[in-house]
């Protein structure tokens, strides 16, 4: 009696699993339009797969009974008959969705390759993955995840795309100094801005790989999380820059100190016409000292508006 009551329980329960991811499966074609949801989704997509090999297993099974088998229904075959008809009233259907056969070719495509960006001449697979590519507005959530999980790339902006000119860049990034956050890169505005539009799904520089090869340096990506530099460790890197160069006549692009020069001769100019400025007596005596600021002759004192011994990595 425990027995029978314990087993009625059990089957009831998957009773409700059935009729739960059912429902499941009809929001999923009120929203998509049909009922292909990928196979890689843990939850509605494994109870879709499930189906299907259910189905197949079965229909396997009836030919062999005409060719002279077992000819004895099973307990359930008239439950997984309802079931089916109300799957295929759903427009359900039984064999692998096509898009399934793809996805599982650009697993094993870039499994092979490393990535998940098949030429347009690698047959079907290529054109398949084009058009994700321009289908993205009207894709499934599922589908999208499906893809991203993979690193699929959604955009191919191959205008200055050149993976050796960002290649030189990155090179030029000093890692040990980045990670000290006393870096601070002309092109990481850029790069952020990149970073957002690949997150839109819109035609970007960076991809997957790119982002990666960032992020194991501790690039931040939002600019609100850079650590303050002093002005005494810029201009200490200043000295180091003049002792192994000969002079201070810093690029615009150096990727150690950004627009730091450029607003120090800013604040000189504010500070020399008596206007508010960071800069005061001894960090200007500092500065003429090393040749850094164009006079020989020490300015009058301006307004200085209080000390930035602590300021943000970008304007320091």
């Amino acid at each position: 009696m425990v027995s029978a009551l314990a087993e009625g329980g059990i089957e009831h329960a998957i009773d409700l699993a059935w009729e739960r991811n059912f429902s499941l499966l009809a929001e999923y074609k009120e929203r998509a339009g049909d009922c292909d949801v990928p196979f890689s989704d843990e939850t509605l997509g494994t109870w879709v797969a499930g189906q299907r090999r259910l189905y197949e297993r079965l229909r396997r099974r009836d030919g062999d009974r005409g060719a002279g088998g077992d000819r004895r229904p099973a307990a359930n075959d008239k439950l997984y008959s309802e079931r089916f008809k109300r799957l295929s009233g759903l427009g359900f259907d039984f064999t692998t969705p096509m898009w399934d056969v793809r996805l599982r070719e650009l697993i094993e495509f870039k499994v092979a390759n490393g990535h998940c960006s098949p030429p347009i001449t690698c047959p079907k697979l290529g054109i398949w993955a084009v058009n994700q590519r321009f289908n993205i507005k009207n894709m499934p959530r599922e589908r999208i995840a499906a893809l991203d999980s993979l690193g699929f790339v959604w955009n191919h902006n191959r205008r200055n795309r050149g993976n050796d000119k960002w290649d030189r860049r990155y090179e030029e990034l000093d890692t040990a100094t980045y990670r000290q956050r006393t870096a601070t890169p002309p092109w990481a505005p850029g790069w952020r801005e990149e970073y957002k539009k690949l997150k839109a799904k819109k035609a970007s520089q960076l991809d997957q790989s790119r982002i990666d090869r960032l992020n194991e340096i501790g690039f931040q990506w939002s600019i609100q999380n850079w650590t303050k530099t002093s002005w005494d460790d810029r201009y200490q890197a200043l000295v180091e820059f003049k002792e192994k160069h000969g002079h201070v006549n810093i690029p615009r692009n150096h990727p150690v100190f950004g627009s730091w020069p450029a607003y120090q001769k800013a604040q000189y100019k504010m500070f020399k016409g008596g206007k508010k400025s960071k800069l005061t007596d001894d960090k200007v005596e500092k500065l003429i000292r090393i040749g850094f600021l164009d006079t020989n002759e020490k300015p009058s004192p301006g307004t200085v508006d209080g000390d930035d011994g602590n300021s943000g990595g970008r304007k320091v």
